[in-house]
């Protein structure tokens, strides 16, 4: 699996807009701190939880998890975790693993769709890359963000 550092800076690059980060972020990371780190204490449990690294799973994660909060937020929060969750699941199906165990048509096929394109540890590589990219890309929202918009309509804008 790609690591926790690059599923988050991966997420931090592709989510707008900032509201939504949180829960983005949590769509990312979630499917592998629910089902790697409960294995390696409990390694037994791994193919049942591995349920909660396949999109149907993450599916019904996402509504479990907007139930914790208020109704007219629910969509909200769906919308976003899906998307984490579907960044993270991008970035699985293009490297090859050891298990063999993404099994993206769970419960419909077990069967193993992978591209291989990158073995599991490479995005450790890739950090030294995506760190500063990350930090230019936030430091330029931030700027954006402070950067008052002016209306179309506003007599003091320059036309």
């Amino acid at each position: 699996m790609p690591d926790l550092a690059t599923h988050a800076c991966a997420q931090v690059l592709f989510t707008r807009p900032r509201k939504a980060l949180p829960h983005a972020l949590l769509g990312a990371l979630l499917p592998d701190l629910l089902t790697r780190g409960p294995n390696i204490v409990w390694p037994w449990l791994g193919r049942q939880l591995m349920v909660l690294h396949q999109p149907i799973g993450l599916l019904l994660l996402s509504i479990l998890i907007a139930q914790l909060y208020r109704p007219e937020r629910r969509l909200f929060i769906i919308r976003w975790f899906l998307f984490g969750a579907a960044c993270h699941l991008a970035l699985d199906f293009l490297q090859w693993s050891y298990s063999g165990s993404y099994y993206w048509l769970y419960p419909f096929s077990l069967n193993n769709y992978q591209l291989g394109l990158f073995g599991p540890e490479d995005s450790l590589l890739a950090l030294p890359i995506l760190l500063p990219l990350l930090l230019v890309g936030l430091y330029r929202r931030r700027n954006q963000a402070q950067i008052p918009q002016q209306s179309p309509n506003d007599p003091d804008s320059p036309q």
